[in-house]
């Protein structure tokens, strides 16, 4: 998304007014087909004791972190977030019931984790 908001006949409109119409429209299409939108890629998550969650750069990064975990026991598994927003909150929940810990080794961990925490918890943001 970006800052620019329009009218209904696509000419830019960057009224308060605008804006609150548009991006609420925006939002609320998004949730809508939040279903839709989730995707993610998961490698040996059953059985897993930890989760490896990533996103973007850190996804390659962590595969022989991941990898050499494996290779000396660890039962470890890998959810690589395909598209961050909507997050996968279900997901992680689900994952949060069966598994001991979430690893996050992100460039952004400060807000993946966050949000990871709180879907863990069952809360929504």
């Amino acid at each position: 998304m970006t800052g620019l908001t329009h009218d209904e006949r696509g000419y830019p409109e960057m009224t308060v007014t605008a804006q609150e119409r548009l991006v609420t429209r925006l939002l609320r299409k998004v949730r809508h087909h939040r279903g839709e939108i989730i995707e993610f890629v998961e490698d040996g998550i059953d059985g897993a004791d930890a989760v490896v969650v990533t996103y973007g750069i850190t996804s390659r990064t962590a595969i022989p972190a991941i990898e050499r975990a494996r290779a000396e026991g660890w039962k470890v598994g890998h959810l690589r977030l395909v598209v961050v927003w909507p997050f996968p909150e279900d997901r992680i929940r689900e994952l949060a019931a069966r598994t001991r810990a979430f690893v996050v080794p992100n460039s952004t961990v400060a807000r993946l984790c966050w949000k990871s925490n709180a879907a863990r918890r069952g809360k929504r943001r």
